[in-house]
């Protein structure tokens, strides 16, 4: 007949007084584990089940988490799978800054490329991509719809994501929606420049993609209204974010 060993056992709160011999195993009946006791331990140290139901939430820090085979900027993520966790680039954020154009700007008829706004924005990693977000509130299409209205993010000029929305013959807004990746824009890292431009692929012609920029009130002409006083001013606004 088979031989029935058993060992010292108690609930949590019972053992938790107790100081058992080195190498003496109790059985916690609360939590369903063994506890190894040292001679000096009240309580003794309780062994983590197969089925971690006796790990308390939040019980493992962010030091205990391994990460080999990861590198540096890399998010832990759900794999695509969803079965599962890695590190990986996690699309997300990693800076961003807003901008407000402000200016009645009157633009002048050019004939090369003009640029009517600049900012620049801290980019902090050279792997990163730039998302532009911008909106320019405008006056009057002196030559049609569009004369090579574009942005320049770090040297790369695109056209890519352009806004215009005409909503009669005397309103208007620029704006872009875009996204540069690193093969674009290159690896600098530090203030690049943000600019937006017209004229770009110039070939001919003296151009304006607006007459003036912003509505205000308190006058009448280009962009005024005097049915509000000075202080109702409209506002470019701009938005960029480095994304990894």
């Amino acid at each position: 007949m088979a031989k029935i060993v058993q060992v010292r056992r108690g609930t949590t709160a019972a053992l938790s007084s107790v100081t058992g011999a080195e190498g003496e195993l109790f059985v916690d009946t609360d939590k369903e584990t063994l506890t190894v006791h040292n001679n000096y331990q009240a309580g003794g140290f309780p062994l983590l089940r197969e089925d971690l139901n006796n790990l308390a939430a939040g019980a493992v820090g962010i030091d205990k988490i391994s990460v080999s085979g990861s590198s540096a900027g890399q998010d832990l993520k759900v794999n695509d799978a969803g079965n599962g966790l890695e590190f990986g680039v996690g699309g997300r954020i990693v800076s961003y800054n807003t901008y407000r154009f402000t200016a009645r700007f009157t633009a002048p008829a050019a004939t090369a490329e003009y640029t009517w706004w600049t900012e620049n924005f801290n980019r902090t990693r050279s792997d990163s991509s730039i998302w532009v977000v911008s909106d320019t509130p405008c006056f009057e299409l002196p030559n049609g719809v569009y004369v090579g209205v574009a942005i320049n993010i770090n040297g790369y000029k695109t056209a890519r994501g352009l806004k215009h929305f005409r909503p009669n013959t005397d309103t208007t807004t620029i704006g872009f929606n875009t996204l540069v990746t690193p093969s674009e824009i290159g690896t600098t890292t530090g203030n690049i420049a943000i600019k937006h431009f017209w004229n770009w692929h110039y070939v001919s012609g003296s151009n304006k993609p607006f007459n003036v920029t912003n509505f205000q009130g308190g006058g009448s002409g280009l962009g005024l209204d005097n049915r509000v006083s000075a202080s109702a001013i409209t506002e470019g606004h701009m938005i960029v974010m480095e994304i990894v």
